[in-house]
């Protein structure tokens, strides 16, 4: 149609740029009716002052026009702000059109209130900073447009057109105001930086909406990145922050298990995976990752001491499938660590090294703490174990264990390996009791300056060393046969412990003398039993040789063997009247028995008589409650005495002779002290120490505790008397002097 009538139109006008038609009898058209002259002064064409003043009344109109519309809130205003581009016309000068009519009344339009937003709210093209005030879509086709407007209006409906508007704004208002498209959408989302913000400006479900935004983009990406200049950062990683394509990786398998043991590993995982509810359809060129490189960059990790305690704790606590090892470790550390191993996780598949790795870690660490206690006595102190047994055999479990996993070096490196004073050594010191030296034998060693307790491993660990490194008789003969030779005469004036170890020593080689490797061992000290005592001692045993003699004669027996065999036949005859005896914590606190070991020596020494023993199946349960108040007794004893103002001793550095003599100074004399339980209303004295102490020149005390009154009471002869009914004392066999 042609845009000026001059009353009737002028043919050729139809792209004229003007918005809308112009009519004014007044023109002054072209001699063929083509146009009007709109040219400068002095240029050919006719007289175009009238036309040019025509004209820019009519702008002026023009622009009435669209503020009146504006202002009534009329609508569908894009049929009048169309301004095509001014082709070249002989009778119009294009400079003068653009300066004087195209850009004024773009400029009018650009800054009227007249576009409506999807809120329904109207708006300009531009506010008075230049600043756009709505968008007006520019992609290249209606579909593009229409998909990239609907993601858009999400974000920011007061930026967006009306949605049925979409395509007239954009066929009517020139070039330079189409303004917004998917590259500026992509650029909005990059702003936002992570989810959460993303969130926090849609109206709608932001994953939905993200991958609408990434499937609009990555379905044409080849020319949109091409524009952009690079990857888009828009995908968000699992922490909701935006990465571009070539800086983040699909996630496959992995699981949150092993995201988070690599966090303590100082690598997180989250902040390179993809979320996983984006879509990946149309992200061609997105790389993985999986299992095999999450154990590559855990099994490469650079992590301190500290931080390894917590990861490979977690490794140990993964569970794929049954393992034997790592099973069998646990069960040994949840001894040390009871908090440590006892919440699994299941992942479906493991890496062996690194459940190597952290097997042989914690296994070291078991190692440091256990050797740092350097004793069963601090173990017992400091974790929940019940007695030494019960340490001894967990400390084979955990060695059998290093031997299974070849990790035994740790027995040479850490000293976790009890000898029989329970303090720790390394393998490479400690030696195997082949069980020939009994306990009588260790102690005469110990006072021969071989203390192979000190060597010997703890009983009842189980441990391979070679031949060379094992205790027998023959190691210990020597050095007990050079003491009794060297303090010939001289044992029985040894202190008691001593003279208790070489009495029951010498017993032993005596009764075991015919054994063959005995014979050989101790052949001098057999050839020498009178070593063993000094010339009283000797004088002593002959006399009470020749009162056997005597009652032999006396009653017409042939010789000992007989003597034997009539006490015998008199033991079967009142066998079914003999007492039966059970050996119940009553029992063992009044005799002050407190090991198995104790035990046997008491029953070797027939202390109960001809009487029937039952022994307890709960014996462990029994000894640790008797040592449990022996030691109570003992230390309250300790206690009150050293509150006392007539004793005095380091009570830190008190010396003890068995479990129950320790020696203290009293008024300015040395003296010693029994002390025992009194919780069931008897005290059994059978220790040779104690019995032997009473018979010795030096003052004797027995002090008894029964842990209810608030001291203890010490048991004076008189005391002693009153108590046994006893008052008469036999004194024919004491000896001259004595």
């Amino acid at each position: 149609m042609p845009r000026i009538f001059c009353d009737f139109p002028l043919l050729g006008t139809n792209n004229f740029s003007f918005p809308i038609v112009i009519n004014s009898p007044m023109f002054n058209p072209t001699e063929p009716r083509d146009g009007i002259p709109l040219v400068q002064p002095g240029r050919e064409g006719g007289d175009s002052d009238e036309n040019r003043n025509r004209i820019i009344e009519a702008i002026a109109l023009y622009n009435t026009m669209l503020d009146y519309f504006a202002t009534k809130g009329y609508k569908d205003l894009y049929n009048i702000v169309r301004i095509s581009e001014q082709p070249q016309k002989y009778w119009l000068d294009a400079d003068w059109v653009e300066q004087v009519l195209i850009q004024p009344i773009k400029e009018h339009i650009r800054t009227t209130t007249f576009i409506h937003n999807s809120l329904g709210d109207a708006c300009s093209l531009y506010d008075d900073c230049g600043t756009p005030s709505i968008f007006i879509m520019k992609d290249e086709t209606p579909e593009f447009r229409r998909k990239a407007w609907a993601l858009s209006n999400r974000l920011m409906p007061a930026m967006m057109t009306q949605k049925d508007e979409i395509e007239h704004w954009y066929n009517s208002l020139w070039i330079e105001c189409r303004n917004f498209g998917i590259i500026d959408l992509i650029k909005e989302v990059e702003e936002c930086g992570d989810l959460t913000t993303l969130n926090n400006r849609l109206s709608c479900d932001s994953i939905k909406w993200l991958n609408d935004l990434i499937s609009l983009f990555y379905h044409n990406s080849s020319k949109l990145i091409a524009e952009l200049e690079r990857n888009p950062s828009i995908l968000p990683n699992q922490y909701g922050d935006f990465l571009p394509l070539d800086k983040i990786y699909a996630e496959n398998n992995i699981g949150e298990t092993y995201k988070d043991i690599a966090l303590i590993a100082g690598i997180d995982f989250r902040e390179r995976l993809l979320d996983n509810r984006v879509s990946r359809e149309y992200l061609q060129g997105l790389q993985e990752l999986n299992l095999k490189n999450v154990f590559y960059e855990l099994i490469h990790a650079q992590i301190n001491q500290e931080t390894k305690i917590e990861f490979y704790k977690c490794i140990i606590n993964l569970r794929a499938g049954r393992n034997e090892r790592q099973n069998e470790f646990v069960e040994i550390a949840k001894r040390l660590y009871p908090d440590c191993f006892d919440q699994y996780s299941r992942v479906p598949y493991f890496n062996e090294k690194l459940l190597s790795d952290a097997l042989k870690f914690w296994r070291e660490m078991l190692c440091i703490d256990l050797s740092f206690c350097a004793s069963i006595n601090s173990v017992l102190e400091q974790y929940d174990f019940e007695n030494e047994r019960e340490v001894a055999e967990w400390v084979s479990k955990l060695a059998n264990h290093f031997r299974i996993c070849e990790d035994d070096n740790l027995l040479d490196k850490y000293a976790v390996l009890p000898n029989q004073h329970g303090v720790f050594m390394r393998k490479s010191e400690i030696f195997l009791d082949d069980g020939s030296v009994n306990e009588i034998l260790k102690d005469a060693a110990m006072y021969s300056e071989n203390d192979v307790r000190k060597k010997m491993l703890f009983r009842g660990i189980m441990l391979d060393l070679p031949s060379n490194r094992i205790i027998s008789l023959e190691y210990v003969a020597p050095a007990i046969t050079a003491f009794v030779r060297n303090n010939n005469k001289f044992i029985s004036k040894q202190n008691f412990e001593v003279r208790e170890t070489f009495r029951n020593t010498s017993a032993w080689i005596r009764n075991n003398r015919k054994d063959s490797k005995v014979s050989k061992c101790f052949k001098e000290l057999i050839e020498n039993f009178h070593w063993f005592y000094d010339d009283e001692e000797i004088a002593e045993s002959m006399a009470k040789s020749e009162q056997y003699d005597e009652v032999l004669k006396k009653y017409n027996v042939a010789d000992i063997n007989e003597l034997a065999n009539i006490l015998a036949s008199h033991s079967v005859v009142n066998a079914a009247e003999s007492e039966t005896i059970s050996i119940s914590k009553e029992l063992l606190a009044q005799w002050g028995i407190i090991s198995e070991e104790e035990l046997r020596k008491a029953l070797s020494k027939n202390v109960f008589g001809s009487a029937q023993i039952h022994h307890s199946k709960n014996s462990a349960e029994i000894f640790d409650y008797v040592k449990t108040i022996l030691n109570r007794a003992r230390n309250n004893i300790i206690n009150y005495l050293y509150e006392h103002d007539d004793y005095a001793f380091d009570r830190e550095n008190l010396q003890f002779i068995g479990n129950t003599i320790f020696r203290v100074r009293k008024l300015g004399y040395e003296i010693y002290i029994i002390a025992r339980p009194s919780d069931f209303e008897q005290v059994i004295l059978y220790y040779d120490t104690e019995i032997d102490l009473l018979e010795f020149d030096k003052e004797c005390e027995l002090w008894v505790e029964n842990g209810v009154d608030p001291i203890p009471k010490k048991i004076t002869l008189g005391r002693i008397l009153k108590l046994t009914g006893v008052n008469k004392i036999p004194l024919r066999s004491l000896k001259d002097g004595d």
